[in-house]
């Protein structure tokens, strides 16, 4: 009884107009501004016997003939003309062949359209009436053929389903009030001044809430230095830097501009998996056409993969004229001369029980006489070194005639005193007497001076990698030298390649002694013939060697579109 029950039921719906629709037609946007022009895109439910069976799209738009190109089995794309204003319709039909019949069918279409073409090149050179005549007929005669396969190849097709979408163009602007509050400039320097020699790094950050739209947006940036085009690096989604050598700069003002670009997110990742689904079908037309013999079926693949070639410059000709600028900006970077001193830090960081900080100081100008420099500071837990073996509260170092060119390398270290006292901060001064230095003054250096930590340093502390095709890195180093040689392994099972490696497969990290502070580098990638879904992958951290160290907890957030 219930099994009649839902057959008439079904029976019911399909009687009002209510069966399940086979097309789902979509745009790119949701509306569109005069003049541009819209990716309209088509799919379809699998077929049921896909071997031996094809689908084929016929469209208009505004009642005019739209070619619409197959991206697999099911999907299709077109490219809208230049827009009006108002709303405009596109109309699909979606037809049913037999594959096998419909290649061969079109195939000798294509023959017979490089037989009209061949003979009119012919035909433009003849001045003798009677090859005139016989070239003329011999294209009647393919044009009459073309007509008698068109007729067969449409004797074929059974309508699957006919649908229209319709869609606005307006003149939808970007808000003007805050937009450039969009983008900001700044650099690691007061006043945007430094010394010849330093390096500067100016940082742009995104305010997407600034950007005047409601949509998903995707951003990126230009720079220009000296009026020379530069490549900023990323650090994270709405962050972007650019490190500037003085060196090469040299002295003067110099400007450093950015402007900002914002495109539709769901429209340019619609169109992007578009362009990926129709570089899979041309490669498969590819080598069907390399495999076969038969003429017909190599010309047909031969025009699929032209049409092919034609939607895609023209998809991606629709995301590059997507790309909108709101926002240019610029600042100017002052380099000046060296000062007399130079010290490396003017802000240290420390942790009780481990030596694992130091700076130098560099004198800049040739002494009359021997310069000493003297090291202390009003804390009294705080030791200083120049060889990192013998340590005291204050440290004398002597710039001579023949070594003040060489830099000074102080190290710092303060003892546990087993008590949990939270970060703090105290400072050094750096005082300088003798050889014409002795009304020389530098600021003191900031020491923020930290309880004892075990965690691994990873930085920065989380990552975020955009499509399958995205990439991103983080650095590891050591909080403190480790009391043997040890190793970190990095792993990560979900899909993600770590330097290189195939995905699964670990990447061991040396460290010692020597070089337990310096940041080594994971790469990641996704390998993309793993499939993974948008979330937050944590990877793991293992010792071997000196165990005392726990993981840093470190993680890429993933996100498919």
């Amino acid at each position: 009884m219930a099994k009649i029950f839902i057959f008439i039921t079904t029976l019911f719906l399909v009687s009002q107009g209510l069966a399940q629709s086979v097309l789902t037609m979509r745009s790119d946007k949701p509306s569109y501004t005069q003049g541009e022009k819209a990716v309209l895109l088509l799919s379809a439910k699998p077929l049921v016997n896909p071997d031996t069976e094809e689908y084929v799209a016929v469209s208009e738009f505004e009642a005019l003939a739209l070619r619409t190109i197959a991206l697999a089995e099911n999907e299709f794309a077109a490219i809208s003309p230049a827009l009006n204003s108002g709303t405009v319709t596109w109309a699909v039909s979606v037809y049913k062949q037999n594959k096998i019949a419909a290649r061969e069918i079109s195939g000798a279409l294509q023959l017979e359209k490089k037989t009209i073409r061949d003979l009119q090149k012919l035909l433009r050179g003849q001045t003798d009436p009677d090859n005139i005549a016989d070239l003329q007929a011999a294209i009647q005669n393919s044009q009459d053929q073309i007509v008698v396969l068109q007729g067969q190849l449409a004797a074929l097709r059974t309508l699957v389903e006919s649908k229209n979408l319709s869609f606005s163009v307006t003149s939808t602007k970007l808000r003007s009030r805050a937009i450039m509050d969009s983008l900001e400039l700044a650099t690691d320097r007061l006043n945007n001044s430094a010394v010849l020699g330093e390096s500067v790094r100016v940082t742009m950050t995104v305010r997407p809430e600034h950007f005047g739209v409601s949509e998903p947006m995707l951003s990126d940036l230009t720079a220009k230095f000296m009026g020379q085009s530069v490549l900023a690096s990323r650090l994270d989604l709405s962050t972007y830097y650019f490190d500037v050598d003085t060196t090469i700069a040299g002295l003067g003002t110099h400007t450093f501009e950015s402007s900002l670009f914002i495109k539709d997110k769901a429209a340019f990742n619609s169109i992007d998996n578009a362009v990926r689904k129709a570089g899979i079908r041309k490669l498969n037309l590819g080598l069907l056409k390399d495999s076969t013999l038969n003429e017909a079926l190599s010309v047909f693949y031969l025009a699929e993969i032209n049409d092919l070639d034609g939607i895609m410059d023209a998809l991606v000709g629709v995301q590059f004229t997507m790309r909108n600028l709101i926002a240019t900006k610029s600042l100017n970077l002052i380099v000046t001369e060296p000062n007399p001193v130079v010290i490396s830090h003017n802000a240290l960081e420390t942790m009780e029980g481990h030596q694992n900080a130091s700076y130098t100081v560099i004198i800049n100008r040739e002494p009359t006489s021997d310069v000493t420099l003297s090291i202390s500071s009003t804390y009294s837990g705080l030791v200083f070194s120049d060889d990192g073996v013998n340590w005291s509260s204050t440290l004398n170092l002597i710039y001579t005639l023949a070594n003040w060119t060489t830099p000074k390398e102080i190290f710092i270290s303060v003892p546990d005193n087993s008590i949990a006292d939270g970060d703090r901060q105290e400072y050094i001064s750096n005082a300088f007497s003798g050889g014409g230095y002795d009304n020389i003054t530098v600021q003191d250096i900031e020491v923020t001076i930290k309880d004892p930590t075990t965690e691994l340093v990873c930085s920065p502390s989380s990552g975020y990698i955009y499509s399958y095709w995205g990439s991103d890195y983080y650095d590891i180093s050591l909080p403190y030298p480790p009391s043997e040689p040890t190793t970190v392994t990095v792993s990560q099972t979900s899909g993600f390649m770590l330097n290189g490696n195939m995905a699964g497969m670990s990447e061991v990290l040396s460290f010692d002694s020597t070089n337990w502070d310096i940041p080594q580098t994971i790469g990641i990638t996704v390998d993309s013939s793993w499939w993974i879904s948008s979330g937050f992958y944590p990877f793991d951290h293992s010792f071997m060697g000196d165990t005392s160290y726990t993981p840093c907890g470190y993680g890429v957030e993933f996100s498919e579109y």
